[in-house]
């Protein structure tokens, strides 16, 4: 069964259970018995319908932007939820806290849906805060050469999802930090799309060039460049952005060479196979093979490859590091890197949490990030 379709499953019964157990607290509220439940089943339709839809009426992106919020409101409430009915049965079953006991106080109920508001608005508001607030975070790395040649100095940038969520707005506050490390080139490691509704491409194409890298701006496809409709429209978007897209291509960028592979996800949209890594690297001519190479790949799958075939430095994205806790757990089981820096042989990986967030502008787990390589070019002993 496909992955999305697991997920409406249990998002959808999760809310059919969320709206009888509120049922069930609610006895003796009256109407409210009838309209909260009501309340979260009209919401877990709501960013289902609303990111179908391509409105860029204000309203339908409200509806939009309240979905996604609740996605992230709903999760905290669940498990705030799960919490209160384990301790209500280990209360009754231990007799903890006899005053707690709702058989005993009718009072506990109220105590439990001022729970069930309060925490997930406390976790969600200060999720969302970090989700605005993106950190710089400089890296230092040695690159191993042949032949001495200056450091250089990377942006990069994976995961800004732009669209109904985050706006171009938080994508030029980003850029100005960015500007601010006055780096040689920007490289955006994949997802800089969520949609194409509501982007302000001027804008984004001023904050790309208010930065002025002298090697200029570079990308590379994600999946949600593929998702987010026609993937020539995508790559519209990002040329009229001021960002060059590398699909499974290469070019020689102050003394090393930028390898960009198209997204992991590429047959499943199109039905056809990206290259393979050697066959890339075949195209790059005799003379430049000395070069440290730097791969741009948005998902970071089969590591392998890149140790294989002497990649100096893999870049990549796409996990967020689960953005809500506690799924760093689950991408942790999935990905041999979830986040950070590992090594493989003489290869160096670094797989950013990325600088937005998918669905709610909310991350819990991770702080959002822009990343700085300062890369030092070594002789290799």
């Amino acid at each position: 069964m496909p992955v999305v379709s697991v997920f409406l499953i249990i998002f959808a019964a999760s809310h059919l259970w969320a709206a009888f157990r509120l049922q069930a607290l609610l006895r003796g509220c009256g109407v409210w018995r009838v309209l909260l439940p009501l309340l979260i089943l009209l919401l877990m339709v709501d960013f289902p319908l609303a990111y179908a839809s391509r409105s860029t009426a204000p309203w339908v992106i409200l509806l939009d932007r309240i979905g996604t919020f609740w996605i992230a409101f709903f999760a905290y409430g669940l498990f705030t939820g799960l919490a209160l009915d384990l301790f209500r049965l280990f209360n009754r079953r231990f007799g903890w806290f006899p005053a707690l006991d709702g058989r005993r106080n009718p009072r506990v109920r109220g105590y439990a849906l001022g729970a069930l508001l309060l925490v997930p608005t406390l976790v969600c508001g200060l999720g969302w805060l970090n989700a605005a607030n993106p950190i710089v975070r400089e890296v230092a790395l040695d690159i191993p050469v042949k032949e001495d040649r200056p450091p250089l100095t990377l942006a990069v940038l994976t995961d800004t999802h732009l669209g109904r969520v985050i706006s171009a707005e938080r994508f030029e506050a980003m850029m100005a930090k960015v500007g601010q490390a006055k780096p040689d080139a920007v490289l955006f490691v994949g997802d800089m799309l969520d949609d194409h509704i509501a982007l302000d491409v001027p804008a984004m194409r001023r904050a790309v060039d208010g930065v002025g890298a002298p090697l200029g701006v570079w990308g590379v496809l994600g999946n949600h460049e593929y998702i987010s409709g026609p993937v020539e429209d995508s790559l519209d978007i990002l040329k009229r952005s001021g960002i060059r897209i590398l699909r499974d291509d290469w070019v020689a960028l102050g003394g090393v060479l930028l390898v960009g592979r198209d997204d992991y996800s590429k047959p499943r949209f199109t039905g056809t196979p990206r290259a393979g890594l050697e066959e890339i690297l075949a195209a790059i001519p005799g003379d430049e093979r000395g070069d440290p190479m730097i791969l741009l790949d948005h998902q970071p799958q089969k590591l392998e490859e890149a140790e294989r075939a002497g990649i100096a430095l893999q870049l990549s994205g796409h996990t967020h590091y689960g953005q809500l806790w506690p799924f760093q757990y689950v991408v942790k089981q999935v990905y041999e890197n979830a986040a950070g820096y590992s090594r493989r042989g003489q290869t160096q990986y670094w797989v950013s949490v990325g600088a937005g967030a998918w669905g709610p502008a909310v991350r819990t787990n991770a702080r959002p990030e822009i990343l700085i390589l300062r890369l030092s070019f070594v002789k290799a002993s």
